[in-house]
């Protein structure tokens, strides 16, 4: 989920998701650019291979000349695809290979988002021709070609985003990294199951593989180096990076993984808890076209037969209005690109064995428990708190109240948050880091600032304005339009900002975060469940055993009886 508010060089292109954009089509609610000729540059000239030539911003890929943008200390080629466009006849399937083009492509804005409705500070996208990505290069200080890549996978609930929504300016130039954003296919275009289409159900994830092997071929034009790329998202974008760890088409594609507050496998009773219907848990290691087949029926395509004819013919907006209503688009739980369930695959080590950050936020669940009570209308109360937990929770619904009780919480809102923190997101990451570190290490944080600046289109109340979904990602310096901070940033969350950037792309250098000057970031270690506490202060970042601060042991309890 993405409700945070995207800042970017140029405005129009970069309004961000507002509620509506990041809640509808979930189980909460359900440009081509011109090629045009630049003499003078022939191919071998060091402008091609992204060096300091005549001209820095004219690169040469395998697919054609590309101009992009000088900015104060990087330069930047937007708007780049990576796949062809899939509409007509490739609606619904996997991705296929760009043709080439003559002369020089405009890279210097970014493309179309890929279609999606529109939120408080966006407007919709129908294009349909949205597989592209941008390209972020600094200016090289110890090398001309061989820097590190990170490849960034966008939240928004697989429902809204766009790469050209986040900056990584700043991430490129003080890691010395070449920083990719990607757009991918989205909503029903992307994970509708249905029968008659064979390609259906994990398109994003094959877009995001398609944009991978992109970066194979071509980011040595750029000074990347496609034996060092780093995969990182965040929310849905980090549920992304797990799935791209078991998928085996993914295998050699990358080489690191950052997984930000995204769960590895769907969790039923998180749907229940967006939904408000609570009932027997979804068998997540079975296919099912069920929904699917509703979806397409109620736009008129019923007949097997001509399903597929008929889904394409469908209009974008006609599509984008039937997903805000539908129950489900189906669930796939297997398909060529995940063979194997993404659960099984983690639990039996059948994974692409490559270091791993996985990490969460302290408050997770308040962003949440926000919207889809207070502000939608319905306010949290002692009495709302306790009915709540029992339609969720069931027969462990008593349990969970002895654990949570409403008084030891500032509101029974924040109570809510709590169960929803714990149960929905840390929990099931801790297992997650768990079972990786059998096979590859694993490294666990826990962004815990208790009062961050607000990037949201819809600012948190006070009292639930802290480590929440999304806090994290002005740390990383990627949402703000001068590249620098927040104008909220205190001394001590500059400081924190720094190390969390210093971090990140040390890693993405060398597959260690830690270097010196730095507090010493270990592996985990299931045993001991230590993670490192990030928050500002002197005392902020600190080792913390992320199973007892979120009670996960009685959450495996809870989740063995289910």
């Amino acid at each position: 989920m993405n409700l945070r508010q995207p800042l970017r060089r140029t405005p129009p292109a970069r309004s961000g998701p507002g509620l509506r954009a990041a809640l509808a089509g979930t189980a909460v609610v359900g440009l081509l650019l011109a090629a045009t000729a630049v003499p003078g540059h022939a191919a071998g000239t060091t402008a091609d291979r992204g060096g300091a030539g005549a001209n820095p911003t004219i690169v040469r890929t395998g697919d054609g000349w590309l101009r992009g943008t000088a900015g104060p200390g990087y330069r930047t080629f937007e708007g780049i695809p990576y796949a062809a466009p899939p509409v007509g006849a490739l609606r619904w399937r996997s991705p296929r290979p760009h043709p080439s083009w003559a002369g020089v492509r405009d890279a210097t804005a970014p493309g179309p988002m890929c279609p999606q409705n529109p939120g408080a500070e966006s407007p919709a996208s129908l294009d349909e021709d949205c597989l592209h990505l941008n390209v972020t290069v600094p200016d090289r200080r110890r090398a001309t070609t061989g820097l590190p890549v990170m490849v960034w996978i966008h939240g928004g609930s697989g429902t809204s985003g766009a790469g050209a929504w986040y900056d990584p300016a700043f991430l490129a130039q003080r890691g010395d990294v070449v920083a990719v954003t990607i757009n991918y296919r989205l909503g029903a275009l992307a994970q509708l199951r249905h029968p008659a289409l064979p390609d259906s159900g994990h398109l994003a994830y094959a877009d995001q593989q398609a944009a991978l092997r992109w970066v194979q071929r071509e980011i040595r034009a750029f000074g990347g180096d496609p034996g060092n790329v780093t995969l990182f998202g965040e929310s849905e974008g980090g549920t992304a990076v797990c799935a791209q760890l078991v998928s085996p088409s993914a295998a050699g594609l990358f080489h690191r993984a950052v997984m930000q507050s995204g769960a590895c496998w769907p969790s039923q009773l998180e749907h229940e808890f967006h939904s408000g219907s609570a009932g027997a848990p979804a068998d997540l290691e079975t296919n099912d076209d069920t929904g699917g087949l509703a979806f397409a029926a109620a736009l008129g395509c019923h007949p097997p037969r001509t399903a597929a004819t008929c889904l394409r013919d469908v209009g974008v907006q006609e599509l984008l209005s039937a997903q805000t209503t539908a129950r489900s688009l189906g669930f796939t739980a297997t398909s060529a690109v995940l063979p194997v369930p993404t659960r099984v695959a983690v639990r039996t080590g059948q994974v692409n064995r490559v270091p791993t950050i996985i990490g969460v936020n302290e408050e997770e669940g308040t962003l949440f428990t926000y919207f889809l009570n207070d502000a939608l209308g319905a306010p949290v109360t002692e009495e709302s708190y306790v009915a709540r937990v029992r339609e969720i929770f069931g027969s462990a619904a008593e349990e969970v109240l002895t654990r949570y009780p409403v008084e030891a919480y500032a509101s029974p809102s924040a109570a809510l948050a709590a169960t929803q923190t714990d149960h929905f997101w840390v929990c099931p990451s801790v297992t997650a880091a768990g079972e990786l570190a059998a096979v590859s290490p694993v490294r666990f944080y826990q962004f815990a600032d208790p009062a961050p600046p607000q990037s949201l289109a819809i600012p948190l109340p006070p009292a639930l304005a802290g480590p929440t979904h999304g806090a994290e990602l002005p740390y990383l310096r990627m949402t703000d339009p001068s590249f620098g901070l927040p104008a909220a940033f205190t001394p001590q969350q500059k400081a924190l900002s720094t190390l969390m950037v210093d971090y990140w792309t040390g890693y993405a250098q060398r597959g260690d975060p830690n270097h010196r000057g730095t507090p010493h970031w270990p592996r985990y270690d299931p045993a001991e469940a230590n993670a490192l506490r990030l928050a500002p202060g002197p005392r902020g970042v600190a080792p913390i055993d992320i199973r007892s601060a979120h009670q996960c042991g009685f959450w495996d309890e809870v989740a063995e009886a289910s």
